[in-house]
């Protein structure tokens, strides 16, 4: 579940630098899900963010995403709790899925699971904001791959956008 006091924007959270806010390459991963907060000042009303996934050796997984002000979260379904992407989210095509497995979620029992190989695969929301005002944008990703293999690509890019 999301909480807005565990994801308040304060003086310690990094700062949300423009469009990339975040970017991994590395195949070998931790196994477990790793938390991801920054601090977001948008200029513009309207807003997206897209989680771009490459993972050539196993999979990435998704879940409890946030864009809090205060108390309210900007976003529709960040846990996919409503056991699909939709309403929220839209997704590029398969293999982008929205899984029951409360063992695999990071909070909750739904999580997107990206099993993309060669290609990348984008989940993208778009919201709306108060351009100025400070928002706390978080996320929690698990990276499932255990090796680095010659010639994989792993990768996931956050894109914040207004």
């Amino acid at each position: 579940m999301i909480t807005a006091n565990i994801v308040a924007c304060t003086t310690s959270n990094a700062t949300c630098l423009p469009f990339t806010i975040y970017q991994i390459s590395n195949c070998a991963g931790s196994n477990v899900y790793e938390y991801f907060s920054c601090c977001w000042t948008p200029t513009a009303a309207n807003s997206t963010i897209r989680f771009v996934f490459q993972h050539d050796t196993d999979e990435w997984c998704l879940d409890d995403v946030s864009v809090f002000n205060g108390t309210t979260d900007m976003l529709i379904n960040g846990g996919f709790e409503m056991g699909s992407s939709a309403p929220g989210w839209v997704i590029s095509a398969p293999p982008i899925t929205v899984v029951n497995g409360a063992s695999q979620a990071h909070s909750g029992n739904w999580y997107l699971d990206d099993w993309s190989t060669s290609t990348t695969d984008k989940i993208t929301q778009t919201f709306t904001v108060v351009p100025g005002q400070n928002y706390n944008v978080s996320f929690y990703l698990y990276n499932g791959g255990t090796y680095n293999a010659l010639g994989a690509t792993c990768s996931i890019r956050v894109i914040l956008s207004t």
